[in-house]
């Protein structure tokens, strides 16, 4: 792991990282936001700084079966946020969502976890367990969705790379990969569909998919800041500002119903 973190670190120094643009002035201030102090409980915003260290090993599956749509959510994410995420790209969506949670294991324990995933070739315990559960919606439905957000999108990313040698490409062609402010270093997975959105003034894909390791898949940028998935993210993706040629932006049946939610918030 020290290796590890050497090499983030170094990776970070040559691309002059800073935490300049994560957040959106005011932009925590309206209700629909993940970030709003009335979405968090007062446990929820202390416990990121001072939940014991414990390493990760397993996904908490909040299980829908019969869900086309698997999502993962970032660091530093309580259940109850990663859920209102998550039942909100199902609104947006118009179906359901099956949330595979990243637990919290602390501030230093959520970042030497999203280096590990960002850095080491070898699949983390999370990727594991993430394509455990794709390779079972797989078999049961041959076309699915799976959406990753900031560390997710890393997490899901790697599990589409080691998929490659548990299935075979004809059942790899059903998966539509959506990353969202995709923080991975490089996503070479092959045979599946993959889009990825990110503002071009959000320091993790700045790190991550906009990198200098070129993801597979198709691009979509903005000129625009902003890291938080509901209160940056979905309100543009659902609004066109992306454009309206992605597969994402397609298959958002309940864009309307969202973005009318979205204004009722604010």
């Amino acid at each position: 792991m020290f290796d590890h973190i050497k090499d983030e670190l170094k990776y970070l120094s040559e691309r002059d990282f800073s935490f300049e643009g994560i957040t959106l002035p005011g932009g925590s201030k309206h209700r629909f936001s993940e970030n709003h102090i009335s979405r968090k409980e007062w446990k929820d915003r202390v416990s990121p700084w001072v939940f014991p260290y414990r390493k990760k090993d397993r996904l908490v599956i909040m299980r829908k079966d019969s869900a086309k749509v698997i999502f993962l959510n970032g660091i530093m994410t309580p259940l109850s946020i990663a859920q209102y995420q998550c039942d909100m790209l199902s609104m947006m969506l118009g179906e359901d969502v099956e949330l595979l949670h990243i637990p919290q294991s602390g501030i230093l324990g959520d970042l030497l976890s999203c280096v590990n995933d960002r850095v080491s070739l070898r699949p983390s315990a999370l990727v594991n367990h993430c394509a455990e559960r794709i390779v079972e919606k797989v078999k049961r439905t041959p076309r699915i969705m799976v959406i990753g957000y900031s560390h997710g999108a890393i997490v899901a990313g790697k599990a589409m790379d080691i998929l490659r040698g548990r299935l075979p490409a004809s059942m790899l062609s059903g998966i539509h990969f959506v990353s969202i402010a995709g923080g991975f270093r490089q996503y070479r997975a092959k045979n599946v569909y993959a889009e990825h959105f990110c503002h071009s003034e959000d320091p993790v894909c700045r790190i991550g998919a906009l990198s200098a390791l070129k993801p597979k898949g198709k691009l979509f940028v903005i000129p625009r800041a902003g890291h938080h998935l509901v209160g940056d993210y979905l309100v543009g993706i659902a609004s066109g500002d992306f454009g309206k040629r992605s597969r994402f932006y397609r298959r958002c049946r309940g864009g309307e119903r969202f973005l009318k939610n979205v204004a009722e918030q604010i």
